[in-house]
C-alpha cells in the first residue's frame, strides 16, 4: 500500500519534484512507461553497480529533486534497518525527510529534515525514533524490535 498512498500523496501536496527509486526491471517489461510517468528513476542494484554513487550522481544533477525510498519491512519483517538511503543523503549532502503512513489513525506524518552528522548512531536512533510508533498496513512488520545497527 505504501506506492499507491505515496504517489496518491506526493499528488495531493503538489510535490512534483519527488521521484522514487525502484529497479531497473521494473522499466523493461509492459508498464516501464507508467513506472516513469510516475516519476520512477530506475537503478541497477547489483552488487558491481555501486547505489549508493549512481544515486547521489542523480541527485547532485538534479538540485530540486527529491527522491523517496520505501523503508525496511514493508514486505516482510527485518531486525535492522539497511544503511543506503543514510550513505545517499550523506555522500549527496541532502537531507532525510522521513514520511510515514500512519494506517492505525489514517495520517501521513512528515519529519523535520534530518542532516546527517559524524555520529550515524545518534541519527539512527532519531531514525527509529520518528518510524516506532508509527503502525503501517501491516502491524507485524513494523518497527518495534528493530535494531539500531550502531549500537
Amino acid at each position: 500500500m505504501d506506492f499507491p498512498v505515496g504517489v496518491a500523496y506526493r499528488s495531493i501536496m503538489r510535490i512534483g519534484s519527488a521521484h522514487y527509486l525502484a529497479k531497473k526491471e521494473l522499466f523493461d517489461g509492459p508498464f516501464g512507461f507508467l513506472f516513469r510517468w510516475l516519476g520512477g528513476i530506475p537503478v541497477d542494484r547489483s552488487s558491481k553497480h555501486n547505489l549508493v554513487d549512481q544515486v547521489a550522481d542523480i541527485l547532485s544533477k538534479h538540485s530540486d529533486m527529491m527522491i523517496a525510498i520505501s523503508p525496511e519491512g514493508t514486505r516482510k519483517k527485518v531486525d535492522r534497518l539497511r544503511t543506503g538511503f543514510y550513505y545517499i543523503a550523506k555522500k549527496a549532502g541532502v537531507p532525510i525527510v522521513m514520511v510515514g503512513f500512519d494506517f492505525l489513525n489514517r495520517r501521513v506524518l512528515v519529519s523535520d529534515a534530518l542532516h546527517t552528522t559524524d555520529d550515524p548512531k545518534a541519527d539512527f536512533d532519531r531514525i527509529l525514533a520518528f518510524f516506532t510508533p508509527i503502525q503501517g498496513k501491516v502491524a507485524s512488520r513494523g518497527f518495534i524490535g528493530i535494531n539500531n545497527q550502531f549500537e
